[in-house]
């Protein structure tokens, strides 16, 4: 399931060299905002700090509600653009 998971986030996170040509052209700064450097950080820590917390905590129902509740954002945010 993580697999996965990092699959689509690093595909996702993979930077357009049509895109940056495009955004010179245009005379548009190719600077990635705070934010989305923020979100990405986010996204790549979250389940890891899942699985140090689940290798302490074992079957803990919060656990798979904030699991579940994550990947759903998660898919709904890498699959948004």
């Amino acid at each position: 399931m993580f697999v996965l998971y990092y699959v689509q986030f690093f595909k996702f996170n993979k930077i357009n060299k049509q895109q940056i040509t495009h955004n010179s052209q245009h005379n548009q700064s190719s600077v990635v905002s705070y934010k989305s450097l923020v979100t990405r950080s986010l996204f790549f820590a979250m389940p890891v700090a899942y699985l140090v917390t689940g290798a302490t905590l074992f079957d803990v129902l919060p656990m798979y509600i904030m699991l579940f509740t994550f990947l759903a954002f998660a898919n709904n945010e890498l699959h948004s653009e």
